[in-house]
C-alpha cells in the first residue's frame, strides 16, 4: 500500500489500492489550491467515483492504519530495512545506492560504483533468485537495475531480517553465476 508519507508532495497525498471485495479504492487527500487548480485545469472522470462499498472500505483501511499505527510501524520498519541493506554494500560491489521512504526501497545495482553503469543482468538474477526463495520483489528504473521493494505495513522484524538475508544470498549467488558461467 502506498503510504502518505512515501508521496513526496506535501498538498496531494495518495493512496491507490486493491483493499477488500477486490474493489479498487482511490482516496486522495489533497488541499484546497491543489482541488481547485486540478478543478480548473483537468476534467476528471471516474467509473467508480463515489462507489459506497468502496468508500467504505476506505474508511475502514484509513482507520486501521490510524489505529494500528502503521504508519510509525512503517518509518521504523522501514528504516531498519534500509540499513540492513546498506551495510551489505560493504560485501557486494554491485550495490551502487539504497534508498528509500517508510517501506518503499530501491536498492540500484551497478557494474561499477565508479560509473554507477547500471546492472540489469544482476537485477534479473537476484529477482528470480529471490523469487525462488519465496521473496517478490521486482526490478524497476529506466536501466532495469533498481529492485523495488514494496513489502506489506505489517512486515515485521523478522521478516525484514529474512529480506536482507536473501538480498546478501541472491548477490553472493548472481555474483558467482556470472564469473562460473
Amino acid at each position: 500500500m502506498a503510504l502518505i508519507e512515501n508521496i513526496q508532495r506535501e498538498d496531494l497525498n495518495a493512496i491507490d489500492e486493491a483493499h477488500g471485495l477486490q474493489r479498487l479504492i482511490q482516496e486522495f487527500g489533497m488541499t484546497h489550491d491543489a482541488v481547485a487548480q486540478f478543478g480548473r485545469d483537468s476534467r476528471y472522470f471516474n467509473t467508480f467515483a463515489g462507489n459506497t462499498v468502496s468508500c467504505a472500505a476506505a474508511i475502514a483501511v484509513l482507520d486501521t492504519i490510524e489505529q494500528e499505527g502503521l504508519i510509525a510501524h512503517a518509518a521504523k520498519t522501514g528504516a531498519a530495512l534500509r540499513d540492513g541493506i546498506a551495510a551489505l554494500a560493504a560485501r557486494h560491489e554491485a550495490i551502487g545506492d539504497v534508498r528509500g521512504v517508510g517501506m518503499f526501497v530501491g536498492v540500484e545495482l551497478v557494474k561499477d560504483r565508479t560509473t554507477r553503469a547500471p546492472d540489469r543482468e544482476t537485477t534479473s538474477r537476484v529477482v528470480n533468485l529471490l523469487r525462488d526463495k519465496g521473496i517478490l520483489l521486482s526490478g524497476c528504473a529506466m536501466g532495469h537495475n533498481v529492485l523495488k521493494i514494496r513489502p506489506p505495513l505489517v512486515l515485521n522484524s523478522q521478516q525484514v531480517d529474512m529480506v536482507i538475508q536473501g538480498i546478501d544470498e541472491s548477490l553472493a549467488e548472481a555474483a558467482l553465476g556470472m564469473t562460473s558461467g
